[in-house]
């Protein structure tokens, strides 16, 4: 009987302090198991508040091809879809007192899902481009334009219409609300005391 009032108790204080996420696979008493739990949540808070965006930033950076437009432009959206992102832990599995790994849920806006050639559509993006390019320039103007190789043509069509483009999609965005939930796995281990992420799969 006293062994089962005990389980009975050490379950109730594992739904207390793991709240929101499970906690399985452990030996460790109670106390281990809240000092633990809350130095995970610290090092999981530190990854996707600082890590995570580190690397979303660099990967949005290499796709700017040197255009300060391109890059002002991918700013915009990195600085949106971090605004929006949220994210939870729902499970710690503990595999040892030093090794635990980490289920989390990231929630952020689905690019992929935005139909852009409908958006341009719908906004009449395009004839506001040409009307944008074209409205002053003169005949030689435009002859000269359409001289242009193409990599001179795609750095005028970039500061003209970027702008404006990116300013249609955020607009977009804030109407639709599309968003995805993709599960990310923690590797952490406690290295000289502290618990660090030492993979992601």
């Amino acid at each position: 009987m006293k062994k089962i009032i005990i389980l009975f108790l050490t379950v109730m204080s594992l739904q207390i302090f793991g709240a929101n996420y499970r906690v399985t696979g452990n030996k460790l008493t109670q106390k281990e198991l809240m000092t633990n739990n809350s130095e995970i949540e610290k090092e999981i808070k530190r990854f996707f508040t600082e890590d995570y965006i580190e690397v979303f930033k660099d990967e949005l950076a290499k796709r700017t091809g040197g255009y300060e437009e391109l890059e002002k432009a991918y700013s915009s959206l990195g600085d949106k879809y971090i605004s929006e992102m949220e994210y939870k832990i729902n499970e710690i599995n503990y595999l040892s007192d030093k090794k635990a790994n980490v289920i989390t849920e990231l929630k952020g806006i689905d690019f992929e899902r935005l139909d852009v050639e409908k958006i341009l559509d719908e906004k009449n993006v395009d004839n506001k481009l040409i009307k944008e390019l074209f409205s002053n320039l003169s005949k030689e103007e435009m002859v000269e334009i359409f001289q242009m190789d193409e990599t001179e043509a795609e750095e005028i069509v970039i500061k003209k219409f970027l702008p404006h483009l990116i300013e249609v999609i955020l607009e977009e965005i804030d109407r639709v609300k599309t968003y995805r939930v993709d599960k990310i796995e923690l590797e952490l281990d406690k290295i000289n005391g502290k618990w660090e992420i030492t993979a992601e799969n």
